[in-house]
């Protein structure tokens, strides 16, 4: 759903420690909303409940290190 809102970088994760809460981040896109509430309400209703929105201004994910199998 944030990708087709416009957002080029997303990623979730599920915290089993924090009774489920599934974290949310994007990077900051200059033509989309920037703050988590505006974010958040982005999402259907019925799927709000439970996520934690952040979003950031630098690449969200950045391969250090490869693993490569036969």
């Amino acid at each position: 759903m944030l990708l087709a809102a416009g957002y080029r970088e997303v990623v979730t994760t599920f915290d089993l420690t924090r009774s489920g809460l599934i974290e949310v981040t994007v990077r900051r896109q200059s033509n989309l909303p920037g703050d988590p509430p505006s974010v958040l309400a982005l999402l259907p209703t019925d799927l709000r409940s439970g996520v934690e929105v952040t979003v950031g201004d630098v690449p969200i994910v950045t391969p250090t290190a490869a693993i490569g199998g036969l």
